[in-house]
């Protein structure tokens, strides 16, 4: 959906329907093989881009079940702070991209969270990418995935390389390297996915 000066989308969560943990291939990483795979749960997020003298980053988070009510634990109220802050990927994603850009925008992102965090669900992850995805549409004016993209993806993790696609997507090595499965949507394969019913928990640990 376009707005003015803006645009709203869906970031949707993902599954990893597949797993694999190699040999250590770095003092710090271990080679990785999974499949990634999305889902319809996602977070609703809306970008607008004005030119500006400088460049600025604005971020305001929200949760669908709201945190900051005194029945939420304090951890909760941290994640709801970390949400509203430079740490959150979304940020990060909106200044990598800013810092390749010639021109200076200000920006302003209002994000409705319906993905759990820390639930290695990726929605920060799927976030970042959605970021990357919307401020490409509403500056450089093109809505496909280019190595630009792919390459601030990478940056910000793996995870944000496979959300980019927004399909099901093999990821090796560090997490770094992917590759499409190019599967038809309407193959039986798929016609299987779509009839599955997902119970999703997060206990409180």
């Amino acid at each position: 959906m376009h707005l003015l000066n803006g645009v709203k989308l869906k970031a949707n969560a993902k599954l990893n329907l597949s797993l694999c943990v190699d040999g250590r291939i770095s003092d710090d990483f271990h080679g990785v093989r999974t499949v990634v795979c999305p889902i319809l749960l996602h977070d609703t997020i809306e970008i607008t881009a004005t030119p500006n003298t400088s460049n600025k980053i604005e971020i305001i988070s929200e949760f669908i079940s709201d945190p900051s009510n005194s029945n939420t634990s304090n951890s909760n109220k941290k994640e709801f702070d970390i949400l509203n802050s430079p740490k959150n990927l979304a940020y990060q994603a909106a200044s990598l991209f800013l810092d390749i850009i010639n021109s200076k925008y200000s920006i302003k992102i209002k994000l409705l969270k319906a993905i759990p965090t820390q639930a290695g669900l990726g929605g920060g992850s799927s976030d970042a990418a959605t970021v990357l995805l919307g401020l490409s549409q509403l500056i450089r004016k093109t809505a496909n995935i280019d190595p630009l993209l792919l390459e601030l993806a990478a940056k910000l993790g793996s995870d944000v390389v496979a959300l980019l696609f927004g399909d099901i997507i093999f990821l090796h090595g560090r997490g770094e390297k992917h590759c499409q499965l190019n599967i038809h949507k309407s193959s039986n394969f798929f016609d299987f996915l779509n009839s599955l019913k997902l119970i999703l928990v997060k206990p409180e640990i």
